[in-house]
């Protein structure tokens, strides 16, 4: 599957070197980013990741105290189940299995809420960064920018590298909206 990919990129960019036209002569640009590496650097995303992890132990503090109970009962029908006759062993029996079963779907609901939410909160800052490629793709005429984090990329000139470009991007200041993006410095 690796060699596949490898095979694809070389081809696309084969592609691409040989389509330029013969009355521009202007060659095509080439570049690669490493969106792992963005996306790390990336303000929004940290930011995103802290409200997720924070929403998140919302969840498992639920999740704790339902297995807690679940254990309670199961060590106290451990410890006196010897004294308890066979009707209270059945109930305690299914009661048990009862709160498994709550605590077992409790668990796949929250966790298909917080993947659902972890979606909702990172969404933005792909957004965020495939705009941002975008624009430097536009601005610097390149025909194609590679993402280099699948490692599909085996070897590459580090000036066709544009992660730094991106990461800086993102984290510089954005206008302020409130103001309509005037400096209110006096300068």
């Amino acid at each position: 599957m690796d060699r596949y990919k490898i095979s694809l990129a070389l081809a696309c960019s084969l592609l691409l070197l040989g389509s330029g036209s013969a009355d521009a002569q202007t060659p095509t640009r080439i570049g690669y980013v490493n969106l792992d590496a963005v996306i790390g650097a990336s303000p929004a995303a940290k930011a995103a990741e802290s409200q997720w992890l924070a929403e998140s132990q919302v969840f498992q503090t639920e999740l704790n105290g339902m297995a807690a109970e679940l254990d309670s009962l199961n060590a106290d029908y451990a410890q006196k189940s010897s004294t308890m006759t066979p009707q209270a062993r059945i109930e305690r029996e299914q009661l048990i299995q009862q709160k498994d079963l709550l605590l077992s779907q409790r668990n796949q609901d929250l966790t298909a809420q917080a993947n659902e939410r972890q979606t909702e909160l990172v969404s933005p800052v792909y957004e965020e960064v495939g705009a941002v490629v975008e624009a430097i793709r536009t601005e610097g005429n390149y025909a194609v920018i590679f993402d280099s984090s699948g490692q599909s990329i085996i070897a590459a000139d580090p000036a066709l590298d544009l992660t730094d470009t991106v990461i800086a991007r993102l984290q510089a200041p954005k206008p302020d909206s409130t103001r309509g993006g005037v400096d209110s410095s006096g300068a």
